[in-house]
């Protein structure tokens, strides 16, 4: 097999030669420390001995990939049978695939068994996605040797197997895998080998394999570039993506044209192109509307599929309104797109997209259509306000179909026929025609003008001077946008003769208006206009202006909506990896103007630093990408109109999938040890999912200090310590770390002897971090103790001396109220004397019965000197 080197390695294959009849062989063992021999055992009759030859179960060397015969050679009495064991099961040749042969010669019985490199595994699919393919495989006959692991091998179809990529060492308890990183819609050859520790196997059945296509990792090449070829004609041009990020078969282009003010039923228009560059296919039902905002965003598509319609940001117009999104599609890399409306702004993207989703969308460009004529003025007011004097009021056209130069007002009389041009400036809307005779009818109208020429005329008006000119209204009824904390004015233009009186009124829930309310921030003008100084969101509604004179009166409506920043919108987490998170929204309330946009910020759980992307307005889900393993992360989303951000929404947390490293129980940590070096195995560190990026071991004899260090940052599958001191005791401890956390193992093991014995078991000795822990929980125990005896101490000598202070006062009051004769003075102190062993509460209550007794005999005279003599009785009795 190619790639296969060709070493010489020491067979450690589990296989004992038994003689059965009165001899066992006692078969060499090879030990972590080395190749140890065994000698050959005597049965009870020491009839036959056996020996091996060519190897055996003890060390043996071939070359990898060849197979190994072992004989074992028996001497000693006949019949004599040789039995052939594999991990303590007896090999049967006629029931497996084992090859063993006998031959006797003389008084010598040869057995001979035959190991080889195992058979291929028989592979098959499990499932194939656009980045992964899920294999599995049966295993084949294993040589006779245990099946120690299989190499899976992996290339493009084009590329030799010499570049394949090798995913070694797969586990023999494992029978399926899956390969990742692969790119969508590409074709694979794969296949397998199987190891023993003889050698590899052949390779086993291959397999072609193409992988599932995906969205396009890449936008269109370039800008897409936008040529107008007339008025309500355009044609784009675009390049397609790079074809390795196509992500599968890429044959056309989808473009989407969203109107601001195209109905939402609207047919869409599809388009195909030919390699001619002839379009055919559907039309729409109607053509575009004229001066209406669109987007275009160029989609490729491929035979499997068309996708919908992607969320777009579109270029706004002066309303700052997204429109609908419509498409066409082309397997060209151009196309003429016409019925467009004229001097319109377009945004236009290019994307590809396969049948698995869209692709990256290219950067905007924005254009526009050729001026031409407007429309006509949307309405137009006349009224008279002297005999002599008729104001016109009138509103923009709705197509204005390019920049409006001026306006041109037309006046004719009747009768005669008679017609005057006024002209007035683009941004005018009233005009005041003097000199008119009275009581005569005339007509007017009001032409637009662009440089393309002169506009549709508007509607004709009739209006008549009059010197009792009723009140009327030249302002239109309509709807007044404007954002929150500004100053608005609501306009009222009223004439009438005599001038007419204005009043302004507001509707409220029940449905019948009120005059406004005047104050500091509301107030009337003197031209009838309504004043709002930093409006609120609670000054929305329904604005009345009625103006009246004796004459008569007129009324309009206006509705005026105040646009707050938008409400926060709800954030949820839909999907996590190793790397990436992705979150979806539902908006909230617009406050009344367009979603401009959307801020996501996030954090590190245990950051104070955030960072932010903004996001399309149409975009309902997000996918951060290059996140740490493992980690937990903060976000949140805020809404952005015309007006601002809105409210932050609340914060929530995802964690990225992964833990941090640990050590499989059931995987021994030492693979070999001898008297100078150490193998550990460290396959049985899992990484948790994400990758180790570092590894630190350290290890010392038990009695020294120092510790030696080394320090990766990967994590192999073995280590070996060198130059370790014979018969030793060694303390060993590493620390794993990646993006998620760290884990640490520690242990104790020994060197051997020289001559591969054991040593001594480790004397347990007192760990100076337990000992520290253990005298410093002694020292707080000690504390502890002494402080409660101190607070006992303490609590009973204020006992005492409370019940002595109380005694005192008791004797003080007896002294004061009890006189003493000299003739009971002997008779107290030898009753005092009497009761010294008595307790201090009955030797209270006996003297004061005694002082009673004395205080009825003894007479007045003498109670001061009796008092005294008690007094020192008693003080005497106190010392004792």
């Amino acid at each position: 097999m190619e790639g296969v080197e060709r070493a010489v390695v020491v067979v450690v294959v589990a296989v004992v030669a038994v003689v059965v009849v009165v001899v066992a062989a006692v078969a060499d063992r090879c030990t972590p420390g080395g190749v140890r021999r065994g000698v050959p055992g005597e049965g009870e009759s020491h009839a036959a001995a056996a020996s091996q030859r060519e190897g055996g179960a003890g060390g043996s060397y071939c070359c990898r990939g060849e197979e190994k015969k072992m004989s074992c050679t028996a001497h000693g009495e006949k019949p004599i049978m040789v039995r052939w064991e594999k991990e303590e099961r007896i090999i049967n040749p006629e029931t497996s695939r084992y090859v063993v042969t006998v031959k006797e010669v003389a008084d010598e019985v040869i057995s001979t068994l035959v190991v080889e490199p195992p058979d291929p595994p028989e592979v098959e699919i499990r499932e194939v996605r656009d980045r992964t393919i899920a294999l599995r495989w049966t295993m084949g006959f294993d040589g006779n040797s245990p099946i120690t692991g299989y190499d899976i091998e992996c290339k493009n179809k084009s590329a030799s197997w010499l570049s394949a990529q090798v995913t070694k060492d797969v586990s023999p308890q494992l029978n399926q895998a899956t390969i990742i990183d692969l790119h969508p819609s590409s074709t694979y050859n794969i296949r397998m080998v199987a190891k023993n520790i003889i050698g590899n196997s052949n390779p086993s059945n291959e397999l072609t394999i193409t992988t599932d296509e995906a969205a396009p990792d890449g936008p269109p090449q370039d800008r897409a570039s936008w040529e107008p070829t007339s008025p309500a004609e355009h044609q784009i041009s675009w390049k397609p993506p790079p074809r390795h990020l196509q992500n599968g078969v890429d044959s056309g282009a989808t473009r989407w044209l969203p109107g601001r003010t195209a109905p939402r039923n609207h047919q869409f228009t599809i388009i195909s192109m030919d390699h001619h560059g002839r379009h055919h296919g559907e039309r729409p039902a109607g053509h575009l509307k004229k001066f209406t905002q669109y987007s275009v965003v160029v989609q490729a598509v491929n035979r499997a599929r068309h996708r919908g319609p992607p969320p777009s940001r579109c270029h706004q117009t002066l309303e700052d309104e997204l429109g609908d999104i419509r498409n066409v599609t082309t397997v060209q890399p151009s196309l003429e797109l016409d019925y467009l409306e004229k001097y319109t702004n377009y945004s236009i993207q290019v994307l590809a997209f396969t049948r698995a989703g869209d692709g990256v969308r290219s950067e905007q460009i924005y254009v526009r259509t050729k001026e031409d004529v407007p429309g006509p003025p949307a309405g137009v007011k006349a009224a008279a306000s002297t005999s002599s004097v008729v104001f016109v009021s009138w509103l923009p056209p709705l197509k204005l179909n390019g920049i409006i130069r001026k306006y041109i007002v037309f006046c004719s009389n009747l009768h005669p026929m008679v017609m005057s041009e006024f002209e007035a400036s683009p941004d005018v809307y009233f005009y005041r025609i003097p000199n008119l005779a009275r009581n005569r009818q005339y007509s007017i109208w009001v032409v637009a003008v662009t440089a393309a020429g002169h506009g549709n005329n508007s509607e004709k008006i009739t209006v008549e001077p009059l010197a009792k000119a009723p009140a009327r209204i030249l302002t239109f009824n309509g709807t007044v946008t404007t954002p929150w904390m500004k100053d608005m004015v609501l306009p009222c233009k009223a004439v009438g003769d005599p001038p007419p009186t204005i009043k302004w009124l507001k509707g409220n829930t029940n449905g019948t208006p009120t005059p406004v309310l005047v104050d500091s921030r509301r107030s009337v003008h003197g031209n009838g206009s309504f004043i709002i100084r930093t409006v609120k969101a609670e000054d929305s509604g329904n604005y009345s202006c009625v103006a009246s004179n004796n004459w008569g009166a007129d009324e309009i409506t206006l509705n005026l909506q105040v646009q707050v920043p938008p409400d926060q919108p709800r954030l949820t987490v839909t999907k996590t990896t190793t790397t990436s998170i992705t979150l979806s929204w539902i908006p909230g309330d617009n406050g009344g103007s367009s979603i401009r946009g959307y801020i996501l910020q996030y954090s590190e759980d245990n950051s104070e630093q955030w960072g932010s992307f903004p996001i399309s307005p149409s975009e309902r889900s997000y996918r951060l990408e290059n996140l740490k393993c493992g980690t937990w992360y903060k976000f949140t989303l805020t809404a952005q109109n015309a007006v601002g951000p809105g409210r932050i929404s609340e914060i929530i947390e995802a964690k990225t999938h992964g833990k941090e490293p640990q050590f499989a129980k059931e995987h021994e940590l030492f693979t070999s040890i001898n008297s100078t070096r150490v193998r550990l195995n460290l396959i049985g560190w899992n990484n948790g999912g994400c990758p180790i990026t570092s590894f630190i071991l350290e290890y010392r004899a038990v009695e020294s200090p120092t510790w030696t260090t080394a320090q990766r940052t990967s994590l192999t599958k073995s280590y070996i310590l060198y130059d370790l001191l014979e018969a030793t005791w060694y303390e060993l401890q590493m620390k794993v770390t990646n993006s998620a956390g760290s884990a640490e193992k520690r242990i104790t093991f020994a060197t051997l002897n020289s001559d591969g014995s054991t040593i001594p078991p480790l004397l347990k000795t007192g760990d100076p971090i337990s000992d520290n822990m253990s005298g410093s929980g002694g020292l707080k125990m000690v504390v502890t103790v002494t402080s409660i005896l101190v607070v006992a101490v303490l609590a009973f000598i204020m006992l005492m001396v409370l019940k002595r202070r109380r005694r005192e006062q008791r004797l003080k009051r007896l002294r004061v109220r009890t006189p003493v004769t000299p003739d009971t003075v002997n008779k107290q102190q030898q009753t005092l004397r009497m009761h010294i062993d008595i307790p201090r509460a009955q030797l209270l209550i006996e003297e004061r019965d005694t002082m009673e007794t004395i205080g009825e005999e003894e007479t007045p005279g003498v109670a001061g000197t009796r008092a005294g003599l008690a007094s020192r009785a008693v003080r005497g009795t106190d010392s004792l």
